[in-house]
């Protein structure tokens, strides 16, 4: 995703791999920083990175202590 996102600017295939990151590693913090990251500085979108870290919430209960930073980040 990064290659993607900060050097080829190429946002789709790049959201594409943050988001294969997260179905292959759900549990892995960094690529949730990553892609938060992303949604934030290269696309500008705080809604899209709050409905993905909303999303990824419900689907894993067990990780919104971890992922707090983040929805504190994006609020």
């Amino acid at each position: 995703g990064d290659l993607y996102a900060y050097y080829y600017h190429r946002d789709k295939e790049a959201e594409k791999y943050f988001l294969k990151t997260i179905e292959l590693a759900p549990r892995w913090f960094d690529g949730y920083n990553r892609i938060v990251d992303f949604y934030l500085t290269v696309l500008n979108d705080r809604s899209k990175a709050q409905t993905f870290l909303d999303n990824s919430i419900t689907k894993y209960p067990d990780m919104k202590d971890q992922l707090t930073p983040l929805i504190e980040r994006v609020q």
